[in-house]
């Protein structure tokens, strides 16, 4: 009888033990899935707490660049910002323009175009050019911000023409000008080929 208890003892421990670790597994498969779409670098991808850390990357640079801080480091951090830093460059740009030191804008101006010009999601391209320059008026910057936009509309037009050509070449079924005449752009999938004049079905 008492072998029997053991055994039912030893079983359960041994089932509670598999099922602990499948859920450290999950959990850590979440963490990673987590992380890899936080990663998209769009905007609003990023939690509270990434914003924040890139705020106050951005912040110790700007303190650093205008002599308030002697830390170093916050120049080789800024530079080491990746595309999905680029909401805190912006609201830090705006912030800087909005101050008498003109080193901080420049610097953070190369940034954001260098990133910029990498850019392919249009969403991002979308809110870089509705953010840049907000609420700061008129300022001795404005030429620099509005270089940034400048910047997107270029990059935005070799969106639309890769998009474009990628379509001719067949790349993107259906991608082309909707209303090109049939023929000179690739058929939509299912999107019958029309029959010529005076020939029967």
């Amino acid at each position: 009888m008492m072998r029997v208890v053991s055994a039912l003892l030893i079983g359960v421990l041994l089932g509670l033990g598999v099922q602990a670790q499948d859920g450290s597994a999950e959990k850590r498969s979440g963490q990673k899935a987590g992380d890899s779409s936080r990663s998209s670098s769009r905007p609003g991808s990023l939690s509270r707490e990434d914003e924040e850390r890139f705020d106050e990357i951005i912040e110790r640079f700007i303190r650093y660049d205008t002599g308030l801080s002697q830390d170093r480091r916050a120049r080789e951090e800024l530079d080491a910002l990746g595309p999905e830093a680029i909401p805190a460059l912006i609201r830090g740009i705006n912030r800087a323009a909005r101050m008498s030191h003109s080193c901080p804008v420049s610097v953070l101006h190369r940034k954001l175009r260098s990133l910029l010009r990498s850019v392919d999601d249009e969403r991002t391209l979308r809110f870089a050019y509705d953010n840049i320059g907000a609420g700061v008026g008129r300022s001795p910057y404005n030429g620099l911000l509005n270089d940034l936009k400048l910047t997107i509309i270029l990059r935005r037009r070799e969106l639309d023409d890769a998009r474009r050509a990628a379509a001719q070449r067949g790349d993107i079924p259906g991608a082309a000008d909707p209303f090109a005449p049939a023929g000179l752009r690739p058929k939509s999938p299912g999107e019958q080929t029309p029959s010529p004049e005076g020939s029967r079905p």
